[in-house]
Order: C-alpha cells, then structure tokens, then sequence
C-alpha cells in the first residue's frame, strides 16, 4: 500500500515531524490539530459537531440536548431552593454548619444521581 503525504498551504503547518494528512488505500488521514481560520488565525467552534454525514440524526440531537438541558435546569432549580432553605434556617438560628455540609453535599450527590438520568436519553 503506497502512502501519499498531503501537504496544503490553506491550513496551518504541521508541527515537528508531522505532516497535515496522509493518502493511504483510499483513506485521508488528517493529523488532530486544533480548528484554527486561516484568514483570521481565530479558533473555531461550535455548539454541534456531526460525526456523521447522515443529517436525519439531527431531531435525535436536539431531543438529548433538550433532556439535558431540562436535567440541567431541574438540578440548579433543587440545589437553589435546598441552599435558600438552609439559608434561611441558619438565619433562623435552627440549622448549624453541620446541618449546612450535610445539605451542601447530599445537594451535590442528589444533582449528580440525577443528571446520571441523562445516559438514558435516546
């Protein structure tokens, strides 16, 4: 199998001994740089990467980041209403700092059993 090293001057040089890409049996294998423009020299992002090219995926994508949101807000929602309550009886004189460690870390346990529902989105 002969191997094709693929150099372009449209991305930024490879660093060290590296090359940009390798043609090799009908595969491109691309080295793992980061997403820089070559115009700007910004890096790029973005919210969603396919790594697929079937796009009849994307209302699957969109219903997990839905769940996962709803996950996140009910999360913030419970640790913000357990902390103000705790707040509010400290303040009471009727909960100690062990009272306050023991609703800081059982919040922090609950918040992550809960975003574990997460795996289960589809």
């Amino acid at each position: 199998m002969n191997a094709e090293i693929v150099n372009t001057s449209k991305a930024p040089a490879a660093l060290g001994p590296y090359s940009q890409a390798i043609k090799a049996g009908g595969f491109v294998y691309c080295s793992g740089q980061i997403p820089i423009n070559p115009a700007s020299g910004a890096i790029e992002a973005a919210d969603i990467v396919l790594m697929d090219d079937d796009i009849r995926k994307i209302p699957a994508v969109i219903r997990i980041a839905r769940g996962t949101m709803r996950i996140v807000r009910q999360n913030i929602g419970f640790a913000l209403v357990i902390k103000a309550l705790i707040l509010l009886l400290g303040a009471a004189g009727l909960a100690n700092m062990w009272l306050a460690v023991f609703a800081d870390v059982g919040v922090a346990v609950l918040c992550i059993l809960n975003s574990m529902r997460a795996l289960r989105i589809r």
